[in-house]
């Protein structure tokens, strides 16, 4: 299914001073127009075009009604087949004149212990939930969920109806996950299936992501249509932050690749992990880089094409600000040297918790594989009334 250029849901909005929060918390408007941006964001995406402003590059090309493709972007997104990334990770967007803003996380590291950090963060992750609460009363919350990012969402004290989705093989686990711990949420089984929407997905997703890792994006359309977008959802994304994986965590290698070839990136790498065993503010700044490069590129572009399909806000429950507040002022080497998401777990539910003992996770879309590629793109905004340029 591909939607005519007319009906891309434009809903503009004029201001003097933007902010990320404006962009990310407002469900009925699609362009912002202002004089001035004020903020860096750091996982959610926001695009710019001159004064005009957007959580997905769909919008100011439906706006503009034409493209002028960039040809950078064009072969560094026409290369993942080569490179194996599962993601464009950069400022640049499919059009010339449209950037993505923001930057890395700064990290001040003045939390050194890992009970303060796991107490402010359950703090955090409340008061974020309960701002958003405030801002849209009664509005039902969606989560997905697999493992214990996720899960721990299931434990926040929601005023609003909250339904749980997952899929296979996680399914059966996040329902014993819910019985277990008591806990009155529905769950229901999410298909990965087409539903009409592949050529939607095509098109929203401009080539930012590969979208055989972006799953159940026709399913979920659906549930925010039969909801008529009366609807929050959720994930749990990027809390790498919170188990020791944290050192582990690096951008995918082809633009190192590019720069030093196969085997110079396999000696830089390695050079990396040694250094990041040893200098603890190396390390630091290392993940606060890759938070941005590959989490903020990867899952936020994510949220952004969900929200995009979906008409309704997308979040993740490790992006509010009071949460991004706590993760700044982390020293990671000191609080993280174990898992402590059952112990944030712990604090929100005020007893333990019981937690699956694995998490497999779900194969990828097959059906999606090779749209995601600039062919496939060119051709869907050619047959949504696009002009294609350059």
């Amino acid at each position: 299914m591909l939607l005519p250029l007319d009906d891309i849901p434009l809903r503009t909005r004029t201001c003097d001073t933007l902010t990320e929060d404006d962009v990310w918390l407002d469900p009925t408007t699609t362009v912002w127009r202002a004089r001035r941006f004020v903020g860096a964001p750091r996982f959610y995406p926001v695009y710019r075009r001159g004064d005009l402003y957007s959580f997905s590059p769909i919008f100011l090309l439906a706006d503009k009604r034409a493209v002028d493709l960039d040809p950078v972007y064009m072969e560094r997104v026409a290369s993942r087949g080569r490179t194996g990334s599962a993601y464009y990770s950069g400022t640049r967007t499919i059009d010339v004149e449209i950037r993505r803003i923001g930057g890395p996380t700064p990290f001040e590291r003045t939390i050194f212990s890992p009970e303060v950090y796991a107490a402010r963060l359950a703090e955090a992750m409340i008061a974020d939930t309960e701002h958003i609460e405030s801002i849209h009363p009664g509005v039902p919350h969606v989560i997905l969920c697999g493992g214990k990012d996720s899960l721990n969402m299931l434990l926040l004290p929601w005023r609003a109806p909250v339904v749980a989705l997952s899929a296979a093989p996680n399914y059966a686990l996040v329902r014993a996950f819910i019985a277990d711990n008591r806990l009155a949420i529905p769950c229901h089984e999410l298909p990965d299936e087409d539903r009409g929407s592949l050529g939607l997905e095509v098109l929203y997703n401009t080539c930012l992501s590969e979208l055989s890792h972006c799953r159940w994006s026709g399913e979920l359309r659906a549930i925010a249509a039969q909801r008529q977008r009366r609807m929050i959802l959720w994930q749990g994304q990027v809390a790498t932050f919170l188990t020791p994986s944290w050192r582990a965590y690096n951008h995918y290698r082809d633009q190192l690749d590019r720069v030093v070839g196969d085997l110079g990136s396999l000696v830089v790498r390695a050079a990396l992990r040694l250094g990041v065993r040893a200098i603890p503010e190396f390390q630091q700044r290392l993940v606060s880089t890759n938070l941005w490069l590959r989490g903020a590129m990867m899952q936020g572009s994510h949220m952004a094409l969900l929200r995009a399909l979906c008409g309704c806000l997308a979040l993740s429950g490790y992006h509010g600000p009071a949460v991004q507040r706590v993760v700044s002022a982390v020293d990671l080497p000191s609080c993280v040297q174990r898992d402590i998401r059952p112990q944030v777990g712990r604090l929100l539910l005020g007893r333990d918790v019981v937690y699956p003992a694995i998490n497999p996770g779900p194969p990828e879309s097959t059906f999606r594989r090779g749209r995601s590629d600039p062919a496939p793109w060119i051709s869907a905004a050619r047959a949504s009334g696009l002009e294609i340029r350059g």
